[in-house]
């Protein structure tokens, strides 16, 4: 799976103030059917003035961890009965 995530670093007073934050979020299938919402997120956030740094990471994440995170299956932990 594909996502692209808008990343900014906020302005800040002094060091360490703020972290990075996700701002906004986009699957591939979500990109291809609308092209205009990163950009649009990237020029509101821009045009906000409250960030350092803005930048679209693009990111590729495994189905099966996605799936694993969304759906977690119980762990069977063996043993063995000693008395």
């Amino acid at each position: 799976m594909d996502l692209f995530v808008l990343i900014g670093q906020r302005k800040e007073r002094y060091e360490g103030e703020y972290s990075p934050e996700a701002l906004a979020v986009i699957d591939e299938y979500g990109d291809s059917e609308n092209q205009d919402y990163m950009r649009d997120e990237l020029h509101k956030q821009t045009q906000s003035g409250d960030f350092l740094a803005l930048t679209v990471l693009h990111l590729n994440v495994s189905d099966d961890d996605v799936n694993n995170a969304l759906f977690p299956a119980a762990k069977v932990i063996s043993a063995k009965v000693v008395s």
